[in-house]
């Protein structure tokens, strides 16, 4: 029998890093009877992707999309606890946009030391208008243990790795769980 794996990935970023976009361009939004008015939010929409894994068995990823605020740590602390891995999102032209993201790194940190974590790295289009050092970054994902790391575009897929992320996303999960 060909049993499908269900994985749930909480999802934060930065706030206009890109998050959404990149849900909307690449996988399944979940909605009821009918979508939600956009002035009803409840604080979290969910995606999902499926992926075909090259020796293995089909994949569901569960994407949870939070829209964080750090008065509800206590709510984002108990969303962890049964995830499967974080995908955390910042802009690579702001400064603030890496350092805001990293409240959520020791969230995830907190509950599991060795969650997986991926890491993108988004508006590669716009490197000219980039902020955010090599080097400082590769200590600051050394530091955090980040799991894997993409620089990308959402907005024109530049490095046309956004499928792959979700594959090695896919892989990562049904690893840690065997």
């Amino acid at each position: 029998m060909n049993e499908k794996k269900v994985y749930k990935i909480i999802s934060l970023s930065s706030g206009s890093a890109g998050l959404s976009s990149l849900f909307s361009k690449n996988c399944i939004k979940f909605d009821s009877i009918r979508p939600f008015e956009s002035h009803y939010h409840i604080g979290i929409d969910y995606y999902s992707k499926d992926i075909k894994l090259l020796s293995g068995p089909h994949v569901t990823l569960h994407f949870w999309k939070i829209f964080f605020q750090a008065r509800f740590n206590f709510f984002l602390e108990k969303l962890v606890k049964d995830s499967d891995a974080g995908l955390l999102m910042f802009d690579i032209t702001s400064k603030n946009s890496l350092y805001n993201i990293e409240m959520y790194i020791s969230i995830f940190r907190g509950h599991d030391p060795s969650l997986p974590i991926i890491l993108l790295g988004n508006k590669v289009d716009l490197m000219v208008k980039r902020l955010i050092e090599q080097e400082y970054l590769e200590k600051y994902l050394s530091r955090n243990n980040i799991t894997r790391y993409y620089e990308i575009s959402v907005k024109e897929d530049i490095n046309k790795n956004i499928e792959a992320i979700f594959s090695d996303l896919a892989h990562l999960v049904f690893n840690r769980a065997q």
